[in-house]
Order: structure tokens, then C-alpha cells, then sequence
């Protein structure tokens, strides 16, 4: 069943928060599989999330062929940046980075990307 929100008779969204609360709750959903590391994971979530809203009507949106969006987001897939982004854009979301919370300081990387080679 393909997600399209509630609009009223002028065209016009009827329940704008039921459309927020459906991303609210898949941004908390890939962002916890995220959390996890584990890229299948969140690729499993993304496909469960597109699929929710319509691959044909999220591919036609993005630009990209059904079928390779659908290839692309498998578990098995390995999707260029720049298709997340789009492809999160369309469905209401984006990418968003945070630093990680380390409870032991020795832990921490000691990466410098001024001398990073």
C-alpha cells in the first residue's frame, strides 16, 4: 500500500502532523540502526521506509529507475552518497552528523585530518 498523506478538497494537506509523526518515527528508526553500525541494517529499515511511501512514486520523484533504487537499498546494496541524500530529501529526511559520546577518553581516535595522509 503505497503512503500518500490526507489532502483536503483544494489539493491542500489535510493532517500535516500525521505526516510529521510518520517522519519522526522513521528518523528514529534509522537513526537507532545506525547507531547499531550496521550498513545492512539500516539499508533493511530504508527499504521497509520506502516501501511504506510507494517505490515507484519515491523513484519517480528521485529520478532514479524503480528498479535499481529498489537494487541500490537492499541489504546488499551500496548506494552512493549522493543517492541517500536525495533519496532521504524526497521521503521528508536528511543525513545529520554528531560527535560520538566515548566513556573512556583512551577510547578516543587519535585522527588529525591536518596531517592525515
Amino acid at each position: 500500500m503505497e503512503w500518500r498523506p490526507k489532502m483536503n478538497t483544494d489539493g491542500e494537506l489535510n493532517d500535516c502532523f500525521e505526516q510529521q509523526d510518520w517522519n519522526d518515527n522513521d528518523a528514529a528508526l534509522l537513526d537507532r540502526t545506525l547507531r547499531q553500525q550496521d550498513s545492512s541494517a539500516f539499508l533493511k529499515e530504508l527499504t521497509a521506509v520506502v516501501r511504506a511511501r510507494g517505490f515507484m512514486s519515491v523513484a519517480q520523484q528521485t529520478g532514479l529507475n524503480r528498479t535499481w533504487l529498489y537494487r541500490s537499498i537492499s541489504p546488499s546494496g551500496n548506494p552512493r552518497l549522493c543517492t541517500l541524500i536525495t533519496l532521504l530529501s524526497v521521503i521528508g529526511l536528511r543525513l545529520s552528523v554528531a560527535p560520538v559520546a566515548v566513556d573512556h577518553p583512551a577510547e578516543q581516535l587519535s585522527y588529525d585530518p591536518y596531517t592525515a595522509g
